[in-house]
């Protein structure tokens, strides 16, 4: 009988431990769902180049913005090696020279709130003149949902 006794020790101490062993394995699956999801979530506005290059899908980001009588269009947002990249076109379709001064673009998230603001600046520009806007900002921005663009104060 003790032969038998230390067999059913042994038999429930094996299965304990696969029990074990399975609920760490199932807990480790979850949490990396669970990671793989935030991921998912925190890049909703991202698309991922060949070279590695985050570019930025947001349809708000790319609607025509105006600074007082500028459009600014055509933005694109790009991230690499941890430098976000805004580009865009400045256009002063009124018939003043316009431009001039430094503007403050402020980078927002989905909800509205400000991710981070960097200044530029904006050359005179005559009627029908167009410039490039290029602005480089060390940090990951790449998932941002829109810009807003104001004159500095």
């Amino acid at each position: 009988m003790k032969k038998d006794s230390k067999r059913l020790k042994i038999i429930l101490i094996v299965i304990s431990i696969i029990a074990i062993v399975l609920l760490i394995i199932t807990n480790n699956k979850n949490k990396s769902v669970d990671q793989s999801e935030k991921e998912v979530q925190k890049e909703e506005f991202i698309d991922i180049l060949d070279d590695g290059t985050k570019l930025n899908t947001s349809e708000q980001l790319q609607k025509m913005k105006t600074l007082e009588g500028l459009d600014i269009m055509e933005l694109q947002l790009t991230e690499k090696d941890n430098q976000t990249v805004l580009i865009g076109t400045i256009t002063n379709n009124l018939t003043t020279q316009l431009g001039g001064y430094l503007a403050d673009i402020t980078i927002l998230d989905e909800q509205g709130s400000e991710m981070t603001t960097i200044q530029t600046y904006i050359p005179p520009l005559t009627s029908g003149q167009s410039t490039k806007l290029k602005v480089t900002i060390e940090s990951d921005y790449a998932n941002a949902y829109d810009v807003t663009i104001a004159k500095a104060k």
